[in-house]
């Protein structure tokens, strides 16, 4: 019923005008893209004085074991447009390969599942003031801090949530966005692939569970967003948010449900041709809690030589409770678990759920030739407070990454068009965040080739 009900939803109204209009009105387009990954790690950690309790079964005592991987995925999508609809679907498939251990090959190994990654249609006047989009989709608003990833748990598979925008489009750069959105548990999409029970191959079933813990979302509001000013751009949000069911945190004694509003802006002053700033700001509230805050504030300089060098001086704090991750002033992520700053820091905290954190850190980029880009950042990690039973001293990491990442159609040709091959490197000191017999140097590297066509 559930899925003939969300076809319907989608499908109806592109029927509607495909019987008023006539066939030449229709334009029909089609494409996809191609990545192919290798990760390593090393003495990742996902438990802080246990009060991020570890949702993953490999770990032992928070460390999860070294591995090195091949994720490969493959994404296809076509579109039906019309100047008053639009229908897009885009199936995707990913399997890995592992090199070090055959403890995740249960679930993600070859072919794994072909699943639906989006579905939906728009739904628009002819002046494009106004558009409705209904069914599977992917949404990043803003600095995607707030919203961006409706399946962490599934890493970079996917990124959809299910639901529901209605966006404004006013004059001079000025929309609003209306939303009702649904972060799910399992996809109850139909797929093909591997669905073997849960009781087969050590306990693990091919069924993703996508919210990283156990549960369901829902967010529902408005952002707002205004470039009309060059000089300062903003963006205003409100967001309600549930989390319904977690099963996954009712053996460590956490509510297994919970409600927050989160209210917040984001402003974008340029000073100068060359000098500008970030500054966001948001307030949280609701069942379990009583007020929590983030705070992300950035000063970018660019400088006009060949290399393009920019330098970023910024900050980003969330706030903590001494309770831990699910006290009374701890920031509950909204709907971008797992989208924090890296991956090796979203497993540190409670199910990719950043708080307590204060983060001073450099950003600076340089391209010294055309198609090529070097990236780099670096910063201390400290805690606003500390957690009960932790012990005393300073509470500090370390946390950066190198990115050089080579576009190859401006430097192979043009038979290389929308490719790019990037490599990537985490590193994370997790100091006095952890237990001192735990303690270590966690390394994350990537390579990976995306080619788009």
């Amino acid at each position: 019923m559930r899925y003939a009900s969300f076809l319907a939803c989608c499908a109806l109204p592109l029927f509607a005008f495909a019987t008023l209009e006539p066939v030449s009105d229709w334009k029909a387009s089609f494409g996809g893209d191609f990545r192919f990954r290798h990760e390593m790690y090393r003495e990742m950690n996902t438990n802080l004085y246990g009060l991020a309790p570890t949702v993953n079964p490999n770990a032992t005592n928070g460390i999860v074991p070294s591995n090195s991987y091949l994720r490969i995925r493959t994404r296809l999508w076509g579109e039906l447009e019309h100047k008053y609809a639009t229908f897009y679907v885009r199936a995707a498939n990913e399997f890995r390969h592992y090199f070090l251990t055959d403890s995740y090959e249960g679930d993600r190994r070859f072919p794994d599942q072909l699943f639906i990654d989006n579905l939906y249609v728009d739904l628009r006047l002819p002046d494009d003031s106004l558009t409705l989009r209904i069914g599977r989709q992917d949404y990043r608003p803003g600095s995607g801090r707030l919203l961006g990833e409706g399946t962490p748990a599934d890493g970079s598979r996917s990124s959809f949530y299910d639901g529901a925008r209605l966006r404004w489009n006013f004059e001079k750069e000025r929309s609003l966005d209306l939303f009702a959105l649904y972060g799910c548990r399992h996809d109850w999409l139909p797929k093909l692939g591997r669905r073997d029970p849960p009781n087969q191959r050590g306990g693990k079933s091919f069924e993703y569970e996508y919210s990283a813990l156990d549960q369901w979302e829902w967010f529902t509001g408005a952002y707002y967003t205004d470039r009309s000013n060059k000089a300062l751009g903003w963006d205003a949000y409100l967001v309600l948010k549930g989390e319904e069911d977690r099963r996954v945190l009712q053996q460590y004694g956490y509510d297994y449900s919970e409600h927050t509003i989160t209210v917040g802006t984001r402003l974008l002053p340029k000073f100068s041709e060359t000098l500008s700033g970030e500054l966001e700001i948001a307030l949280q509230t609701g069942e379990n809690m009583s007020l929590a805050a983030m705070v992300y504030g950035a000063l970018t300089r660019t400088f006009v030589m060949d290399w393009k060098p920019s330098l970023t001086l910024a900050c980003l704090w969330y706030s903590g409770d001494s309770d831990g991750q699910r006290g009374e002033h701890a920031w509950r992520d909204v709907g971008n678990r797992a989208l924090g700053f890296g991956d090796l820091d979203d497993p540190f905290f409670l199910g990719g759920s950043i708080s307590n954190l204060i983060y001073p850190h450099v950003d600076f980029s340089i391209t010294p030739a055309e198609g090529h880009l070097f990236a780099l950042r670096f910063g201390p990690m400290f805690q606003q407070t500390s957690w009960k039973d932790q012990p005393g001293g300073n509470t500090y990491g370390l946390f950066g990454y190198f990115l050089y990442d080579i576009t190859l159609e401006k430097v192979v040709g043009d038979w290389m068009k929308g490719a790019n091959l990037s490599f990537y490197l985490e590193y994370l000191h997790e100091g006095s965040f952890v237990e001192s017999d735990v303690r270590g140097n966690a390394l994350y590297a990537c390579t990976q080739l995306l080619w788009t066509f």
